[in-house]
Formats: C-alpha cells, structure tokens, sequence
C-alpha cells in the first residue's frame, strides 16, 4: 500500500479528489505542494487516513474555509496550507489536531481575530510552529492564551492588523 505521495512542483491542475484519502489508508505522507490545484478541500473520515501525518498543499488556487480541518486524522504532525487562496475565519475549538507540530496558513485570505479558544485548546501542547502571516486581515488583539503552546518556538503573525499589545504570556 502507498505510503508517500509526492507530486509537489508539477502543473497538476483541478480538484483534489475526495476518494484520494479513502483510497490510500496508509498513506503517511501528501505532498502536492506548487501545482495548479483549485477548489476547496473535501476530507473523508477520520478512520479512513488514520496513518497520515504530514500534508503540504502549499503554493497552490485552494479555496474555501479551514473548517475541513476538524476532519483530519489525530496523528497529524505537519500541515502546509500556506500561499493559497483560503478564506474566513480561523475555526477555534475542535480544529488542530491533537499531535500538530507545525502549522502554515499564511499568505491565505483569511480574516477575523484570531481565537482565543484556538490557543486554549489542549491540541496546542506538541504546536512547535505556527505561521499566519501575509493574511492582511486577521485583525484585533494578540490572545493571551497564546502562553499557553508551552512548546512552541516559531510565531508568525506579521503584515496583518494586529492592534494593542504584545501579550506578556508570550515566551
């Protein structure tokens, strides 16, 4: 059973199909990164990509909301969404799963605050990594629930609309 797929850096183009998970339960690693792949993102059960634990979609026409995000597998340690065309609010609670190292969303359309349920969420425990920059309008104050992703090591929010303070739980 195929357990990488990598086809980053092609001119792939359309959809990802919705069966590409359910066909491969074991795959562990998706690359699809810098193709021409568009519409929005259909995931299956959770059951059905239990193995997978790296995506990277990155540098691509993905449309849509992030709250296809709730669907992926709890084993998930690597998700690249950046430098696509994602729109809406960034989900709170229930959206990164449990085992997340690292997560890139920036240079999306997203917008809104950012959550402070998102940070508060036990998920943020293993989070290394979390890039939102470029979005040009996330907006609002920095959450304080931020302190507490204890592991993490790498925040990136510039060139939004960040106002007010830097929160002093940072670090």
């Amino acid at each position: 059973n195929l357990q990488r797929l990598n086809l980053a850096q092609n001119y792939l183009h359309g959809t990802i199909p919705t069966s590409l998970f359910s066909l491969m339960p074991e795959l562990r690693k998706l690359s699809l990164k810098k193709n021409q792949l568009t519409g929005t993102i259909s995931m299956t059960t959770k059951k059905q990509q239990e193995q997978l634990h790296q995506i990277s979609l990155s540098y691509n026409y993905l449309t849509g909301s992030l709250n296809f995000m709730t669907n992926f597998s709890n084993n998930l340690r690597y998700l690249y969404l950046d430098n696509n065309q994602f729109t809406g609010s960034i989900p709170g609670n229930g959206i990164i799963p449990p085992l997340l190292e690292r997560w890139d969303i920036s240079n999306n359309q997203l917008t809104g605050t950012l959550p402070s349920t998102l940070f508060s969420s036990s998920s943020f425990e293993n989070i290394k990594s979390i890039q939102f920059n470029s979005n040009l309008n996330l907006f609002g104050t920095l959450p304080t629930e931020i302190g507490l992703a204890t592991s993490l090591q790498l925040l990136e929010g510039d060139n939004n609309e960040f106002t007010g303070t830097i929160p002093s739980e940072i670090g």
